[in-house]
């Protein structure tokens, strides 16, 4: 999750390194999905992931950090701009730009839509972050993402609104193979 390495990580890498000076540590900082990075803890390719955990990867082990609220991200010209939420029946008669199909955010922005009773297609589907970050502030509609991938975009000119009714989050942590697997 690239906002956690440029956020969280460099702190804990620089004292982990000054803890552990022979210990070599390889970030791969690359853009997998969440079903990614659980395939690559299970396949013994990396050692460590910071991901959602997966209903079909109960043998992996979770160690939770924080959740990772959705939030909204709306062109200023938008009325509902001027509130400081928006429900997710109001949200459903925005134009939506849509994060790429198995995209964990997806997913739940999904989920939620039909919990509530709503198809909802997005007008735009992308897998960056950034890229639905420019096309909501060009005005092409409203960016649903996680709060914490909010801190790392450039959102000048776009409101951010908490999504209520429900309120959506995920959970991230670390992912591992139980630790006696471990290298």
């Amino acid at each position: 999750i690239p906002w956690v390495a440029a956020i969280f990580l460099p702190t804990l890498i620089v004292e982990f390194d000054r803890q552990y000076p022979t210990v070599r540590i390889v970030l791969r900082d690359a853009m997998p999905e969440n079903r990614g990075i659980v395939d690559m803890v299970r396949t013994g390719e990396i050692d460590l992931g910071i991901a959602s955990p997966l209903e079909e990867a109960p043998e992996l082990q979770f160690r939770p950090l924080y959740d990772d609220e959705l939030v909204a991200l709306l062109p200023r010209k938008f009325k509902q701009s001027q509130k400081g939420s928006i429900t997710w029946q109001e949200l459903a008669a925005f134009p939506l730009i849509g994060m790429a199909y198995q995209s964990m955010v997806r997913m739940l922005i999904d989920r939620t839509f039909a919990q509530i009773g709503v198809f909802k297609r997005p007008v735009a589907e992308v897998s960056l972050i950034t890229t639905a970050v420019g096309l909501a502030r060009a005005g092409l509609g409203i960016a649903v993402m996680p709060s914490t991938a909010v801190r790392i975009c450039n959102v000048t000119g776009l409101k951010i609104l908490s999504i209520v009714e429900p309120t959506v989050s995920r959970p991230i942590g670390f992912l591992y193979r139980s630790i006696a697997a471990l290298s």
